[in-house]
């Protein structure tokens, strides 16, 4: 990596990790939307997924539990089979993946802007491993394993607190896994891991922020944080796919 190429790099990171620790998830989502133009996008997506593994650990650690343990083995299980789906997607490098991402997103978000409340989402298993199913698959082809998870977070009332725990632990799991399909695959390039444990140290810086400022944020802020994140991202991507 070039050093015209590190410093917007850097920047793209930093920024992306702030929202990462302010919400426990959109690293991926933020970053994604820069760092192809100027690395590529399959080593974008492995840049994104070693940086995500350590932030997630960062994140898991300094939050001390707090999961939803059931909805998380659910999560895993989901996984289980839509990473190597996503992974195999990724390999064919299928055009139209991203619009459809982001379209998914922004009508998401709009309708929970605009829908009247409803009750909590009950504990279901099924709602869970296809939620986790869509993030491995997503994952998989495009490193944003993100928006199933949080998605399903918001249906099921998750606190500020055990959606950042829940969230972390699932993509720090799933992205190790999803970093061994890659590599077994022969998709992980030397001189992309070497870019990503320079970066570190700004990825780090990013994450404290966000978390900082995260703490601050009641549950209904919390909420409309993670609603204007989705519909921005969503937005962008549909007109940049």
């Amino acid at each position: 990596m070039s050093a015209a190429e590190l410093v917007p790099v850097a920047l793209t990171v930093l920024a992306a990790s702030v929202v990462q620790g302010m919400t426990g998830f959109a690293f991926a989502l933020v970053a994604m939307g820069i760092l192809p133009v100027l690395i590529g996008l399959r080593d974008a997506i492995v840049l994104l997924m070693v940086l995500g593994i350590a932030g997630n650990l960062i994140q898991l650690a300094l939050l001390r539990g707090g999961w939803d343990r059931r909805d998380l083995v659910y999560l895993w299980i989901g996984a289980g089979v839509g990473l190597p789906l996503g992974v195999a997607v990724q390999a064919r490098e299928l055009p139209g993946l991203t619009r459809i991402l982001g379209l998914v997103l922004a009508t998401y978000s709009l309708w929970q802007w605009t829908r009247r409340p409803t009750p909590r989402a009950p504990r279901h298993a099924a709602g869970g491993i296809a939620a986790g199913a869509l993030g491995g698959l997503l994952g998989g082809a495009l490193g944003t394993s993100g928006p199933p998870i949080v998605i399903w977070g918001q249906l099921r009332e998750w606190s500020p607190d055990r959606a950042r725990a829940t969230q972390v632990a699932y993509f720090a799991t799933t992205g190790a896994v999803q970093l061994g399909l890659y590599a077994r695959g022969d998709m992980v390039a030397p001189a992309v891991l070497t870019a990503a444990g320079g970066l570190l140290p700004v990825l780090v810086a990013g994450l404290f922020v966000g978390m900082w400022i995260g703490r601050r944020l009641d549950a209904r802020r919390f909420r409309q944080v993670v609603l204007a994140i989705l519909l921005v991202l969503g937005v962008r991507l549909v007109i940049a796919g």
